[in-house]
């Protein structure tokens, strides 16, 4: 299944959790190494949204939220430099997207670039 184009990516998403430093389950180091920061976030959104068209998603697990799709992909900054990266969408009346690093144990993104198993 392709993710569909017009799946809700929350402004309040890249701008006030991926793109801020948090202290834990930070995303924003990964995000920033490859030029991300909360200036650019629509690059981000563009960015996400050619990952999830470049590749097919695969089914997930359920959650509160609905059943999840699974896109492993490379995303590529404003630098150029690219990352492994793996978005989740929840299924539902409002689809949302998510970060996740393929590599983390707990779900998080890590610093640096991440490989898929």
């Amino acid at each position: 299944m392709k993710i569909p184009p017009n799946a809700l990516i929350s402004p309040d998403k890249l701008t006030k959790y991926l793109l801020v430093p948090r202290s834990k389950n930070d995303k924003s180091q990964f995000l920033a190494g490859i030029g991300f920061v909360p200036f650019n976030w629509r690059e981000l959104e563009r960015a996400i949204r050619q990952v999830a068209a470049s590749v097919e998603a695969r089914r997930g697990s359920f959650s509160p939220h609905g059943e999840k799709w699974i896109v492993d992909g490379i995303i590529e900054g404003p630098t150029k430099l690219k990352r492994r990266v793996r978005t989740l969408l929840a299924g539902g009346a409002q689809r949302r997207f998510s970060f996740r690093d393929p590599g983390a144990q707990d779900g998080s993104l890590a610093h640096g670039t991440t490989t898929l198993p």
